[in-house]
């Protein structure tokens, strides 16, 4: 390093200046590049996550609606119902969470690029002393943001998991067990 350093002194001062130019030029676009991406990404699951939840919450709630209002025999736990319904909720919630993480954890990261200096010496971007704790709160965000969307997911799974208790433990009017299809769920009831 510090040989590379003595051999820069040794260039004339405009070949120095393009090369710090060019290496300003490169952190400046790869920031750019790797900012944007990480933007669209986040984005991408965060949406993902509130419509699969949010879907779920629509459909449970026609499910519901169609079940219970009157058009057969079918009775359902309300209770079940409504343990599924929480699951759906409260993934619909954690995507929301998951979105104002995604933007803190952008945020922080601009803020630590932001406290970088340009130099016209090697090693030409140079990260000031600041920035340590705008990357720290971006690490931490970062890693309450993936687990937030794990548990995101986690409550659609358990939600499933309850809709499909909710179906098990149907019940007619008369008694009987029920199974069958409603909407690709597959019903039979037996006395």
């Amino acid at each position: 390093m510090e040989n590379q350093q003595s051999q820069r002194n040794a260039l004339p001062f405009d070949i120095i200046e393009e090369e710090a130019k060019l290496a300003h030029s490169i952190h400046r676009d790869e920031f750019r590049f790797i900012n944007q991406a990480a933007i669209e990404a986040s984005a991408t699951a965060a949406k993902a996550l509130l419509i699969t939840n949010g879907g779920a919450v629509i459909a449970m709630l026609g499910f519901v609606a169609t079940i219970s209002g009157g058009n057969g025999d079918v009775r359902l736990d309300i209770y079940a119902a409504s343990d599924a319904l929480i699951w759906f909720a409260s993934g619909v919630a954690a995507s929301i969470l998951v979105s104002l993480l995604a933007y803190l954890v952008h945020y922080f990261q601009a803020e630590a690029e932001a406290a970088k200096t340009y130099s016209w010496n090697y090693p030409y971007v140079i990260q000031l002393k600041g920035s340590e704790r705008f990357w720290r709160a971006r690490n931490y965000t970062h890693l309450i943001a993936v687990i937030t969307a794990v548990a995101a997911l986690i409550c659609f799974v358990k939600g499933i998991v309850a809709v499909s208790d909710l179906i098990a433990t149907a019940t007619t009017v008369g008694g009987a067990n029920c199974h069958g299809q409603f909407g690709g769920w597959w019903f039979f009831c037996q006395s």
